[in-house]
């Protein structure tokens, strides 16, 4: 078989001699006389040997010289090459190309990558070297192979055996006492030390007795019974609750004598109740984490009583959360010991996360956040993320004051932020200026409110005085991402940095992320950084891309209803066309309308009800003392071609939500928003950033098998959405100014369907906003 150099050699020549193909080159390198003889194996010669036709006799006593190449300068000779193990005189001759089909791939399309074998094509136009003209013929040097990351280990079978004596079942006149309600379902678990328990599904945990370990965090006794909710789909990793070795003097919660008598020898006691929270229900709503809290076989599971809740009794292929040991010792080393001065608790501790995206960073900023929440009674976490957001909707850059850990996904906890600023598009590069902006506005109001509290309870044995600082960074790293985040960090000042290197990538010395040892006013700081190891994203995890998961976020977001005083978040699962809005009149309650994102400013004042029908925005508050807005006009929208929003330091942002319609003629739309109705009055601006609605918004799960369309309207008659015949694998999702590609298949009705991508079905196309939907609805 030919080697590659020449094959390629080969290949340039057939691009030099214009529009000839392999058998015209073939045929320009036989010569005229008869044929010559092909060297026999192992024999040697010094000049280097002509490739000889197909057609030539292996018994022709004499070696021919091959005519040079048109257009092409005499080569030098070549010095022997030992590609595939044999030299040049020992080459068989020249095959007959054949193009080689395979998948095709828009990252790799067919000519321009390596074969999935490990062999090589014949590449035409590739300039990666000129093997015709150089000197000597060499293989490009090897890409260096990136270092695989720790894979995950199979979760195995919860230790924890359930018998008469370890799970017992209370009465509901034993829960007022614990601070939980009586009419719900509640179990309790006595544990011996180091018995562990994986779980899928929801529940309300409280400890009652001892210490367990939950998602790398300690918890125990709380004297105001706190409880913790747990959320666990399988499409993330699985929680691991495991008992830790207590003392005999270790605090207990009040219970009814014949279970403390019970349960007397445990070294944890653990209540686990129903969480009616009705987060299943986005599964409905988004139908790719449909089923994702169910158990992953009956086979696997085992019934206690409690609805939601399935414990793994056997071995199942789901991977449970292990901390690895490089993040333990990091999140050690952050925290105080009591063996710290006076001076260095009250020192502020900032704790910045950075590195590449998918290596761990959003998991290891959580786990450093419930770690923290044992140890101070408040701890702030600054999100800096704006395309995987930890608590609010993607877009934004947040400010927030936690108490106690979260214990799950971050589509499980969406929170009310301290301050936010909407930046409106996944990344910071359409504007990176309003991005710094933000933070250095966040950052001054971490430093000016929230740093070191003024009045706090004590009593409970956590720091008080002083509130540490959690920093979690986007994984743009290259590029103008680089740039950004050494910014960031001299905004920051961290006093510890945690970095996730990426070490086998190739880029641009310029273009990696290499902060400056200098602190702004150039004074040499003592920040300590920690290097960690990545950890592998759970395979069930991997199969859902980034803008899914942000479409469950935002989605999770507009579902929910806000947590009250002693309450948890909860779920609707009614579509958003179904859902009462607010009618708001634009002209008379917003003093401005902006625009953000690349395209925004050709937008034209009667072009603007267009591009809000059916949009997702953001509403802005402007700070008392600020520089006020202009006026305008009550009778005509307030909106002026590319005005810029306000400033991160005068407005903060309120809330997203969704307009639903607008009517052209009478200002007014209905607006669908889970701020509350007591936020609602603050709003003075109304913003449309680049993110628009996830086409879970459009559609109406509610429908059965043998229905169609949205709301009972037929899918002719359905606004924003077009639904018409086959066209292949994908859907163009166009609305307003951004178009991406979908895969959606169907079963009942229209459906996203991320797994089934050979599947061809029915697809809808989100076209045109539609202004009728304004004027026929409201």
């Amino acid at each position: 078989m030919l080697s590659a150099v020449a094959a390629r050699r080969a290949a340039k020549a057939a691009q030099l001699s214009g529009d000839l193909g392999i058998d015209a080159v073939q045929s320009s390198l036989r010569p005229a006389a008869p044929p010559a003889a092909v060297p026999e194996l192992g024999s040697s010669s010094e000049d280097e040997p002509a490739i000889p036709s197909p057609t030539s006799s292996p018994e022709s006593p004499k070696k021919r010289k091959r005519k040079p190449i048109p257009e092409q300068k005499p080569r030098k000779k070549r010095k022997p090459s030992p590609v595939d193990g044999i030299d040049d005189e020992t080459r068989p001759a020249f095959p007959q190309y054949t193009p080689r089909e395979r998948a095709y791939s828009p990252a790799a399309p067919v000519g321009l990558g390596d074969d999935l074998d490990g062999t090589m094509d014949v590449q035409f136009g590739m300039d990666e070297e000129d093997d015709v003209l150089s000197e000597v013929d060499e293989l490009p040097e090897p890409a260096p192979i990136r270092p695989q990351r720790p894979a995950l280990s199979y979760l195995p079978a919860s230790t924890f055996l359930p018998s008469s004596s370890s799970l017992l079942e209370l009465p509901p006149s034993a829960l007022p006492p614990l601070n939980l309600k009586c009419d719900t379902p509640a179990i309790l678990l006595a544990l011996k030390g180091g018995e562990t328990l994986a779980f899928v599904g929801t529940c309300r945990l409280l400890v009652v007795k001892g210490k367990l370990e939950l998602f790398g965090t300690v918890l125990e006794v709380d004297r105001e019974c706190t409880t913790h909710e747990i959320y666990a789909p399988k499409s993330h990793t699985i929680p691991v609750l495991t008992a830790l070795t207590s003392s005999k003097s270790s605090r207990t919660l009040p219970l009814p004598p014949d279970l403390e008598n019970q349960t007397a020898t445990a070294d944890a006691l653990v209540v686990l109740q129903e969480l009616h929270s009705n987060i299943e229900g986005l599964g409905r709503i988004v139908t790719p984490f449909s089923g994702a809290f169910s158990p992953p076989s009956p086979s696997s599971t085992a019934d206690w009583g409690l609805a939601g809740f399935y414990p793994l009794t056997s071995n199942t292929p789901l991977h449970g959360f292990v901390l690895p040991p490089s993040w333990e010792g990091a999140i050690n080393a952050f925290l105080p010991s009591e063996s710290d001065t006076t001076e260095d608790r009250l020192r502020g501790r900032v704790a910045l996360v950075r590195g590449v995206k998918n290596s761990g960073k959003s998991t290891f900023a959580r786990s450093l956040l419930n770690r923290l929440t044992s140890r101070y009674q408040q701890v702030v976490y600054l999100e800096l993320d704006p395309g995987q957001t930890e608590f609010t909707a993607p877009g934004l850059l947040s400010l927030h004051v936690l108490s106690r850990p979260v214990l799950g996904p971050s589509f499980s906890h969406p929170l009310p932020p301290y301050r936010a600023h909407y930046l409106g598009s996944s990344s910071p590069k359409s504007d990176p200026a309003l991005y710094l902006t933000a933070v250095e506005a966040l950052l001054q109001s971490f430093r000016l409110e929230l740093q070191f509290p003024s009045a706090m309870e004590v009593g409970d044995g956590r720091v008080s005085d002083v509130v540490p600082l959690v920093v979690n960074t986007m994984g743009w790293t290259k590029g103008l991402g680089a740039r950004l985040l050494e910014q960031v960090e001299q905004l920051v000042q961290p006093t510890h940095v945690f970095e996730f290197p990426d070490s086998g990538e190739t880029a641009h010395p310029l273009d990696r992320f290499s902060s400056s040892t200098l602190t702004p006013t150039g004074n040499r700081d003592d920040r300590q950084v920690y290097t960690l190891e990545p950890v592998q994203p759970s395979p069930r995890l991997s199969a859902y891309n980034a803008p899914l998961l942000r479409a469950l976020s935002t989605m999770s977001y507009l579902h929910s209803h806000p947590p009250q005083e002693g309450q948890s978040t909860r779920w609707s699962t009614t579509p958003l066309c179904a859902q009462l809005p607010y009618e708001v009149d634009l002209r008379t309650t917003f003093d401005k309308i902006v625009l953000l994102g690349p395209g925004s400013e050709d937008v034209v004042p009667e072009e603007l009800g267009t591009v809000l029908n059916g949009s997702l925005v953001t509403f802005l508050a402007v700070d008392d003392g600020s520089e006020p807005l202009p006026a305008h006009d009550g009778h005509l929208m307030p909106y002026e071609q590319r005005a810029p929003a306000p400033s991160p330091f005068t407005s903060h942002c309120l809330g997203l939500g969704v307009i639903r319609s607008f009517n052209r003629e009478s200002g007014k739309a209905l607006v669908l928003t889970p701020v509350p109705l007591s936020t609602l009055p603050k709003a003075r601006v109304l913003v449309k950033g680049e993110l628009e609605l996830p086409i879970w918004a459009f559609l109406d799960p509610r429908q059965e098998e043998e229905q169609s369309g949205v709301a009972g309207v037929e899918w002719e008659r359905v606004p924003y959405l077009e639904f018409g015949g086959v066209r292949g694998v994908g859907v163009l999702h166009s609305v307003g100014s951004l178009s991406t590609s979908l895969h959606l298949g169907r079963t009942s009705g229209p459906r996203a369907d991320v797994a089934g991508i050979e599947r061809l079905g029915p697809e809808i196309i989100v076209g045109r906003l539609l202004a009728r939907f304004g004027t026929e609805r409201t």
